[in-house]
């Protein structure tokens, strides 16, 4: 059955792939409200930021094994293919 790994460090075990936001700019989002915070602004005036950079790894081996064909659309989503 394919899954989706936690991490994208397991998909190279035999996942099909992982689809998550990236760690870093969760990091920067909460540093730059940290930042705001500490510098005096009331925390109901920071405005709330979502993150826009996502990764989707996929194992192209684990993909194929499965029969699934990718579309261009996901195709051009993909972030990295690892075999």
């Amino acid at each position: 059955m394919p899954v989706l790994a936690p991490t994208a460090s397991t998909v190279a075990a035999g996942m099909l792939g992982y689809h998550a936001v990236q760690p870093e700019e969760i990091y920067e989002i909460s540093a730059r409200q940290v930042d705001r915070i500490l510098r005096g602004t009331w925390a109901g005036e920071i405005s709330v930021e979502q993150p826009t950079r996502i990764d989707l790894v996929l194992s192209r081996s684990t993909f194929e094994s499965f029969g699934l064909t990718a579309s261009l659309d996901i195709m051009a989503r993909v972030t990295e293919w690892t075999d």
